[in-house]
């Protein structure tokens, strides 16, 4: 049986337009961030989701009440990654984002946060346990760039162009394909609602 998951980034944050980690600290959205899930919402209104999911981050629920009003349960595990005591930290203090994607991802562990690895395991156990529930059929994800990006590298294909280096935007909605019979997730689409 094949399910369909959407996975959005929650839009800008005052984090965001402040260069600061943002993990599992939190900011509120933008004006920006407010007309990046608007426009996330006109891409999916049509959509009926069985159900919609968010992390318990304020940025998080903001985008969710935007998009599906208040009909979401919040999950802990897909909350952003933990930066440890790198969270609230300027980018530049650290040398984010120009540090190489695997470095910075073994960074962050160092630092008393998860790696990349740890995040990774976390974003995918709860994607499969969402996607294995009887009835979750097409579902909405609304999470953060760093585990949208762990799990976009777990999944992408070669028919699909991303560059696994790119920083994930806020607002991008990622489409997949899951397979119950052999939990996997295939990238089908990127959605640029600002484009």
């Amino acid at each position: 049986m094949k399910k369909t998951m959407y996975m959005m980034c929650c839009g800008e944050t005052l984090f965001d337009e402040l260069h600061r980690m943002q993990g599992w600290c939190d900011s509120p959205l933008t004006n920006k961030g407010i007309d990046q899930a608007k426009q996330a919402y006109e891409v999916l209104k049509e959509r009926n989701f069985d159900a919609t999911f968010c992390s318990y981050t304020r940025r998080a629920i903001e985008t969710a009440e935007i998009i599906s009003r208040s009909n979401y349960k919040k999950l802990l595990a897909l909350n952003e990654m933990y930066f440890g005591t790198l969270e609230g930290t300027h980018f530049e203090k650290i040398g984010y984002p120009e540090m190489p994607y695997d470095e910075i991802m073994n960074y962050f562990a160092e630092c008393g946060g998860e790696s990349g690895r740890e995040a990774s395991r976390r974003i995918m156990r709860v994607c499969r346990d969402i996607m294995d529930k009887k009835g979750n059929d097409e579902v909405l994800v609304i999470s953060h760039s760093l585990v949208a990006s762990l799990l976009a590298r777990e999944s992408w294909m070669e028919d699909i162009e991303i560059d696994p280096e790119a920083k994930i935007f806020k607002g991008v909605i990622f489409k997949y394909s899951y397979r119950v019979s052999t939990k996997e997730f295939k990238l089908e689409e990127i959605i640029n609602p600002a484009e």
